[in-house]
């Protein structure tokens, strides 16, 4: 679990990365809020949506081959958007990234539910590496004013992150036998898919203020209260459950 826990975390840096590289292409390219939020829709768009299509794939064959190749694609996408001044080019050099980070969180989860026989501290364990990963992007790339806003933003982060592990556990123990698909949604769409209103926000930053837009985001906790009252408790999974040879096959038979 610590070796999968660390390429957990590596992965995330560069997923991390791309919010705090942000500031630094603005203020360097001159862009609007609207360019930049272009910026991290790129980011998020191919990482969510794609992420559970990948764990479609991985739910029907073992590709441990995506771990790796998912974890490169991310780091060189991030490598390569410095690289040019064209917005095009380093739109596309992120939604690579992005590609990567969609290629190696489904077939990495699947691996440490497998190793973890199914136990929600072992995938704990697992989920804070990507947390460790995602929170130093930013401390990788160079940000920062001063320690009393590290000691706010560890603050903010330890909150937002906290039900994480269970977020993943829990959504494989409603899929059992589509764990791929599952930690897809857990680990890449729900996640990230609110990449996909940043542009909007943007918008409405350009045309109000940073400050308005910001607050529009208040609201969210509200929603995915509301959101989560109609679930109900899953049905208690066999702790390799979705592992069994031929469970994949059977369950989309």
């Amino acid at each position: 679990m610590w070796l999968l826990g660390t390429g957990h975390a590596v992965d995330d840096i560069y997923q991390g990365a791309v919010p705090a590289l942000i500031p630094f292409l603005v203020a360097a390219r001159h862009w609007d809020y609207v360019a930049a939020s272009g910026i991290t829709l790129a980011a998020t768009v191919l990482s969510s949506v794609l992420q559970p299509a990948f764990g479609m794939l991985t739910d029907r064959r073992q590709l441990p081959w995506l771990v790796p190749a998912g974890m490169s694609l991310a780091g060189a996408g991030i490598g390569l958007s410095g690289l040019g001044h064209s917005y095009l080019l380093t739109w596309l050099a992120v939604a690579l990234s992005g590609l990567g980070v969609a290629a190696y969180h489904p077939e990495s989860a699947r691996l440490a539910r497998a190793a973890s026989r199914g136990s929600q501290a072992g995938m704990s364990w697992f989920a804070m590496g990507g947390n460790v990963g995602f929170a130093l992007g930013p401390v990788v790339v160079g940000i920062v004013p001063g320690p009393a806003v590290f000691a706010a933003v560890a603050a903010a982060a330890i909150v937002l992150y906290i039900p994480f592990s269970l977020h993943v556990t829990l959504g494989q123990d409603y899929l059992p036998a589509r764990v791929g698909t599952a930690s897809g949604v857990t680990l890449g769409l729900a996640v990230s898919v609110g990449g996909l209103a940043v542009p909007v926000l943007g918008v409405i930053a350009d045309h109000t203020s940073l400050r308005t837009a910001l607050a529009l985001l208040t609201l969210m906790p509200l929603v995915c209260a509301l959101a989560g009252l109609g679930m109900r408790e899953p049905r208690t999974p066999s702790p390799a459950s979705g592992f069994e040879e031929g469970a994949g096959v059977q369950a989309l038979g």
